[in-house]
């Protein structure tokens, strides 16, 4: 797949928020779709790895596993309903859970890798369930959820 075409799948259904982290310095993570744009937090290097397409010389930020992330305004799981999440990640050290996106273990929806690489989502700060996927050290994987999250229904994820 070439990044072109990436970009046209990922953004096809109008999605509310859309952060490529393709920028090489700085502390903003641009939105070009819903103009949602974040704000790197923690010393996070932008930049610091490379991107997950081999035809593409985009970048990606490198995360400390400590104290990084990306705040935005945006506040996608208030109105509940089914909604869909996709994001590549890269993961080189297990040895603490790492939150892929939501809010946090005491503000959920919350998805996460465990300390032994298992997905799970902690739903509403009380329901907590494994996805049943366990991603390799030092690969790329591209994941897919769909969740209800009034249902609180899962989809089985999808993880390349």
């Amino acid at each position: 797949m070439t990044m072109a075409s990436y970009v046209d799948l990922a953004t096809a259904d109008d999605p509310i928020g859309y952060w490529p982290l393709n920028e090489t310095s700085g502390t903003a993570a641009d939105d070009p779709v819903g103009g949602n744009d974040g704000t790197c937090q923690g010393g996070l290097t932008m930049g610091g790895a490379t991107g997950p397409l081999a035809d593409s010389s985009d970048v990606a930020p490198s995360f400390d596993a400590s104290n990084d992330y990306i705040t935005t305004a945006l506040q996608p799981f208030v109105n509940g309903a089914v909604q869909s999440f996709e994001a590549w990640i890269y993961r080189d050290d297990a040895s603490a859970n790492d939150a892929i996106f939501g809010g946090s273990a005491a503000s959920a929806p919350f998805l996460y890798l465990n300390t032994t690489s298992l997905l799970r989502v902690l739903i509403d700060g009380a329901t907590d369930r494994s996805l049943g996927v366990t991603v390799s050290l030092a690969t790329w994987h591209h994941i897919v959820l769909i969740a209800d999250l009034c249902s609180k229904d899962l989809t089985d994820p999808c993880v390349v």
